[in-house]
C-alpha cells in the first residue's frame, strides 16, 4: 500500500471539537427557541464523523504494526470504555420505574430501534446515537479484518454504501414524520460515521488535507444555520440537507484534525472533552426532571447545566477513570483515546 503519510499521534484539537460538539447537543436540548435548536443533530453528525475517522486510523495503525487486528482486545476496550458508566445510568433510570426490559434492550445498544419504531424509552431515548455507533463497531471491524488490509477497496465499498443511502432518503421520502424515523435508524444513519472513515483513509495514503478558511468557515456557517431550525423539516431538510450535513462535517473534522492555534485547544474545552461522555449520558436524564423542567429561562438552563456538569465529572473521576486504569495493561492500549463520545438525539416529543 506503500508508505503511510499520515498517523493520529495526540490531536488535542479533534478533542476540542468534539467538546464543542456535546455543547451543541446541549444546547439543543436547553429549548430556547430557534437558536441551536436543532444543536443535537449537527452535534450527533460532528460526532459520528469524529468516530469514523478515529476509529478507521487506529485500525489502520495497527494493522500496519501487526499486520492482523486484535478483536477481542478491540471489543474489550470499547466495552471497558462505554459500559459502566451506561449500566451505572440505566440502573439509575431502572430504580426510578423504568422498564427493566427496555433497559436490557438499552444495555444491549438495541435502543435506536426501538426509538425508530416510535418506542421512546424516555429519559433513555438518547442512546441511540450509542447504539448506532456500537452496531458500527460491532461490524466495520469485521469488514476491515475481511478487507486484509486492502484500505482503498474498504473505502470503495464504504462510500458505495453511503451514495445507496442518499439515494434511497431521496427516492423513498414519504412524509416529515416518517423521515425523523430515519434519524433513528442505525442503517439510515451509518453514512454519517462511514464519511469520517473515508476520510481517514485519504489521509492515511494521501496526506492530511487542510481545507482553507474559506472552505471551514462556510462549512461552519451551515452547521449553525443547520441547527438552528431556519431550515424547517420538508424533503429537502431531510435530503439535500442531510448530505449537506455530512459534507459541512468532513470540513469541520478535517480542519481540526489539521488546526494548528490555540483556541481549539484551550484548557476547559479540553477539559468538557474528557468528560463529554458522561456529560452526553447523564444531560437528558437532568433535562427531563419534571422539577428543573418547570423552571423559567435562564434559571432552568442554569440548573440543568450546572448538574449535568456535575454529574459528569463524578462519573470520570469515581467511575469511567478508575475502571478504565484498572484494565489498562489488560486491553487498553497506551493512547488509545475515547472513541465512543455520541451525543443524545436531536429532538424528543414533548421537547
Amino acid at each position: 500500500m506503500g508508505p503511510a503519510l499520515f498517523t493520529l499521534g495526540k490531536r488535542p484539537s479533534l478533542d476540542g471539537l468534539r467538546a464543542l460538539s456535546v455543547l451543541l447537543v446541549l444546547a439543543g436540548h436547553s429549548n430556547w427557541k430557534l437558536v441551536l435548536d436543532d444543536g443535537g443533530l449537527v452535534g450527533v453528525a460532528v460526532f459520528f464523523t469524529i468516530s469514523g475517522f478515529l476509529i478507521t486510523t487506529l485500525i489502520m495503525e495497527e494493522w500496519a504494526q501487526r499486520g492482523r487486528l486484535d478483536l477481542p482486545a478491540f471489543y474489550a476496550r470499547r466495552a471497558i470504555r462505554l459500559f459502566p458508566a451506561l449500566l451505572a445510568v440505566v440502573a439509575v433510570c431502572v430504580a426510578r420505574g423504568f422498564s427493566p426490559v427496555e433497559g436490557a434492550m438499552v444495555l444491549l445498544y438495541l435502543s435506536n430501534f426501538m426509538v425508530a419504531s416510535e418506542n421512546f424509552i424516555v429519559p433513555l431515548t438518547h442512546t441511540w446515537s450509542l447504539a448506532v455507533e456500537e452496531q458500527f463497531y460491532l461490524l466495520a471491524p469485521l469488514t476491515m479484518v475481511l478487507a486484509r488490509g486492502r484500505w482503498r477497496r474498504w473505502a470503495m465499498g464504504a462510500a458505495a454504501v453511503i451514495v445507496a443511502i442518499w439515494a434511497w432518503r431521496f427516492a423513498y421520502w414519504t412524509s416529515v414524520e416518517e423521515s425523523i424515523r430515519w434519524i433513528y435508524n442505525g442503517p439510515t444513519r451509518i453514512d454519517g460515521i462511514l464519511v469520517g472513515c473515508i476520510l481517514a483513509v485519504w489521509f492515511r495514503f494521501r496526506g492530511e488535507w487542510r481545507p482553507k478558511w474559506w472552505v471551514t468557515l462556510p462549512a461552519w456557517a451551515f452547521l449553525l444555520w443547520y441547527g438552528s431550525s431556519f431550515w424547517k423539516y420538508s424533503w429537502s431538510y431531510f435530503t439535500v440537507g442531510m448530505i449537506g450535513l455530512q459534507i459541512a462535517c468532513v470540513i469541520v473534522v478535517a480542519w481540526a484534525v489539521t488546526f494548528t492555534g490555540r483556541w481549539l485547544t484551550w484548557q476547559p474545552l479540553l477539559y468538557v472533552a474528557k468528560i463529554s461522555y458522561g456529560l452526553y449520558l447523564w444531560h437528558y436524564l437532568v433535562f427531563l426532571t419534571p422539577q428543573i423542567d418547570v423552571l423559567p429561562q435562564p434559571i432552568r438552563s442554569w440548573v440543568e447545566w450546572t448538574l449535568s456538569f456535575a454529574l459528569a465529572v463524578v462519573s470520570w473521576y469515581w467511575l469511567e477513570r478508575p475502571i478504565a486504569r484498572k484494565f489498562r495493561g489488560r486491553f487498553v492500549r497506551k493512547g488509545d483515546p475515547a472513541l465512543v463520545q455520541t451525543p443524545a438525539p436531536a429532538s424528543v416529543p414533548g421537547r
